[in-house]
């Protein structure tokens, strides 16, 4: 039943909520979810389309400092302030025991899809055990398709295969970033940094001049 809005307004909140559930049901708790999908999955996608390219720092929840840093300097790089680069960590993976890779959380993986179909992702950085998940979904090159001969002969000393229980195809899927001064003053939650580039981007220009900015200092 509809009670008087002055009554409504003077309620605690634990006994508005409690009424609103009784009155409007589970329409309410239908559209209050529906809010929360639009609001915190969809959203922050389609608001990449005004940006140049797009970073996604797996499992490296809440690193700001990380994101801050490589969004501020990889324009400076190209000396060019006004070129937008979005670079978003909020992508969390947990530990697979029966398969011995990360794995992502549900919200994780709904991001991910939808970065996939709207090309929003043109590098990555996973530690190695989300590297491992990456290739198993195909969602990565190897290095070596995208990376000009002599940039790729040069990084020869950063190269990371793939070990699936003890078995790899000898394929080059990442680059250590670890020890480059862009990554190591800002690690958080893991030091065994990969830089990889998943195969939705359709910008390999863009992943060829991150890498040159990654390591530009070593």
């Amino acid at each position: 039943m509809l009670i008087n809005k002055k009554y409504f307004k003077e309620m605690s909140l634990p006994k508005k909520i409690k009424y609103l559930l009784s009155y409007y049901g589970l329409a309410a708790v239908g559209v209050a979810a529906l809010v929360f999908i639009i609001v915190y999955l969809v959203k922050p996608v389609f608001e990449n389309y005004k940006y140049n390219a797009y970073c996604l720092i797996l499992n490296d929840t809440w690193n700001e400092d990380l994101a801050a840093h490589i969004k501020k300097e990889f324009p400076k790089y190209l000396n060019n302030d006004k070129y937008l680069f979005n670079v978003s960590n909020d992508y969390p993976f947990f530990y697979l025991e029966e398969e011995g890779i990360n794995w992502p959380e549900d919200g994780t993986n709904f991001k991910l899809l939808t970065c996939v179909k709207t090309h929003n992702c043109d590098v990555m950085i996973s530690d190695y055990n989300t590297m491992l998940w990456t290739i198993h979904q195909e969602f990565i090159y190897p290095i070596d398709e995208i990376l000009p001969g002599e940039l790729l002969e040069k990084l020869k000393p950063y190269f990371v295969y793939a070990n699936f229980k003890g078995n790899s195809d000898g394929k080059v899927y990442g680059l250590n970033i670890s020890e480059t001064e862009v990554y190591k003053k800002y690690s958080r939650n893991y030091k065994n940094a990969v830089l990889l580039i998943p195969n939705a981007t359709k910008r390999p220009k863009v992943a060829v001049e991150f890498i040159k900015y990654i390591y530009a200092s070593q």
